[in-house]
């Protein structure tokens, strides 16, 4: 029976880092991916000739000194992605069918205030303000600083205010409101739900630099992957983990649907947990967390249209689009079937 320091289970991209960092401090690590592809949402698929994202459609803060770009340099990724930035006037537009407008989110931090400025000339205080604690947020937020020492926050102080009551709290222009929202599709935003710090760190990121990759997303799962495996890790695919052996000192090993086992002195799980949940021998695990994790509300999710276009019908454009049939923006996880769709996000993978 092969036995590792690590079997992590699940490739996604929380699953290659992570293997990554620990074949790096130099253990023994083992990725197991149930599907043929690796990568999780960083998956792609091609028809026509088009590459499609699955998953991961844009990323932000790749600018030198920015915090992704000193994650991807650690990872062995700037230097060899293929990417290109979006339209530094407006990475993304949010637009309102009800009367037929259009407004730009533009990089970096007085260019986006400028430009929602124009649109609204008496808002300068709330936009200088939105920006203001949105740097603040990200900046403290522990993994998004990698300085030394505690946070400038506690952990209480990121779940104490929700997105919808802060954006109330800066201004009355509730068209306003909706637009800083309204790119709440990336986190499957609900108003007072989601908290106001995921809504920093996203939007934050986008605002600093906007870049898409160019043929696809799956390209840093194989990047990955190759420095895993040069580092003597081993990442298989097909091989789908449906029970996790445990003893009195914990789990001991991981059981394929083949019947193979693998052992290990460590198991991560970088699928959903209460998935993770069934997988484990109940005895123990305390039933009422058992039953908390099978409760929990997940997040929105969506339908999505691939479509390949004929060339030169469409013109490339440099951004993406959320587009709204109504004015209240957290109204599109709550959509009246009739009226459908009142709300999309149109992503090209290909720009100037």
């Amino acid at each position: 029976m092969q036995r590792y320091d690590v079997v992590i289970v699940g490739s996604g991209l929380g699953g290659l880092l992570c293997a990554y960092i620990l074949g790096k401090e130099g253990m023994n690590v083992c990725v197991l991916e149930k599907n043929k592809q690796f990568g999780g949402c960083l998956q792609t698929f091609t028809r026509d000739g088009c590459v499609f994202d699955t998953g991961v459609h844009y990323i932000g803060s790749l600018e030198p000194g920015q915090i992704l770009h000193r994650y991807f340099s650690y990872f062995g990724l700037m230097d060899k992605l293929n990417i290109r930035k979006l339209d530094e006037d407006g990475f993304d537009h949010v637009c309102f069918g009800n009367d037929g407008s259009e407004y730009p989110l533009a990089m970096g931090y007085h260019h986006f205030i400028e430009t929602l400025h124009r649109y609204f000339p008496d808002e300068k205080k709330a936009l200088r303000t939105y920006v203001s604690r949105l740097k603040h947020l990200a900046r403290s937020f522990p993994l998004n600083n990698l300085r030394e020492g505690k946070s400038l926050l506690s952990e209480a102080d990121f779940f104490k205010d929700n997105t919808r009551n802060f954006l109330q709290s800066i201004t009355q222009n509730t068209r306003l409101q909706n637009i800083l929202a309204g790119t709440g599709f990336l986190y499957g935003g609900v108003g007072e739900k989601s908290p106001l710090y995921v809504h920093a760190l996203i939007n934050n990121s986008f605002i600093e630099s906007s870049w898409r990759t160019v043929d696809g997303s799956s390209q840093m799962a194989r990047l990955l992957i190759g420095g895993i495996t040069s580092m003597g890790g081993t990442v298989r695919n097909s091989a789908e983990v449906v029970k996790l052996v445990s003893n009195n000192e914990g789990i001991t090993q991981a059981v394929l649907s083949d019947g193979e086992q693998i052992a290990a002195s460590n198991f991560i799980s970088n699928i959903h947990p209460s998935v993770t949940l069934k997988m484990l021998n109940t005895k123990f695990i305390r039933k009422a967390y058992s039953e908390r994790i099978d409760s929990l509300e997940n997040t929105a999710s969506a339908f999505i249209i691939y479509v390949c276009l004929k060339k030169d019908t469409f013109p490339k454009l440099g951004y993406n689009v959320y587009y709204y049939n109504h004015e209240n923006v957290w109204d599109a996880v709550a959509y009246n079937p009739t009226l459908w769709p009142e709300s999309y996000v149109l992503l090209l993978p290909k720009i100037q």
